[in-house]
């Protein structure tokens, strides 16, 4: 819930930039291995009128990037017969401590984590659809696809500079700290994400929709 879910939040945030009003949520522990929150699904409501559902599960069964033309969430192109690896790979880690390092070691930055852009395309976090009044839009491997009454587009995403496209967290880092510009994601932008996924877990708990403003 705190490592993944607020990502799904983060990408609300962007979309609407409206408050959160509510949520409604149900999660799931389903390995006695791992007792913690791995599965998630939820309702929420802003303060515009937009509704969001949020689907998550952490058990690497069912791989989304099925459904986004088999780029992971990096933007690497990803073979199809790698389902489960990830469990696999945990299944050999021996201890706590060796498993925080495999996450250390597979980070942004690590050396051979930046691959050449002819083989990389745009990251993104699992299947996600945008149904709007006059069209519905989901990211692509390169862009926008949009599905209008007029047929299917696709406005592609300018190129980024290096991939994994970290290139706007940097940038608006560099922004802050030395041209002294708001940052996007300040300290208000952090206590929302974490206030949601707070209002997320009580209401998991509780079997009941919580107010969140």
């Amino acid at each position: 819930m705190y490592n993944q879910v607020p990502h799904q939040l983060e990408i609300m945030q962007t979309l609407t930039r409206a408050p959160l009003r509510s949520v409604r949520a149900v999660s799931g522990i389903w390995d006695a291995e791992r007792p913690t929150e791995g599965a998630l699904a939820a309702l929420l409501t802003y303060a515009d009128g937009t509704v969001a559902q949020l689907t998550y599960s952490g058990y690497d069964h069912f791989d989304t990037d099925e459904l986004t033309d088999w780029v992971g969430e990096s933007g690497e192109e990803k073979f199809r017969d790698g389902h489960g690896a990830a469990r696999r790979t945990l299944r050999s880690v021996a201890d706590p401590i060796a498993e925080k390092q495999l996450r250390v070691n597979s980070g942004y930055g690590i050396s051979g984590a930046v691959r050449s852009a002819s083989r990389m395309h745009e990251p993104h976090f699992g299947f996600l659809l945008a149904s709007c009044e006059g069209a519905d839009l989901r990211p692509s491997s390169d862009g926008v696809r949009i599905y209008s009454d007029d047929g299917v587009r696709e406005v592609p995403a300018p190129p980024a500079r290096i991939y994994p496209n970290k290139d706007a967290v940097i940038d608006e880092l560099y922004a802050a700290a030395v041209l002294n510009q708001p940052p996007v994601h300040d300290g208000a932008w952090g206590t929302r994400t974490m206030t949601a996924a707070f209002a997320l877990l009580e209401s998991a708990r509780d079997s009941r929709e919580v107010l969140v403003a």
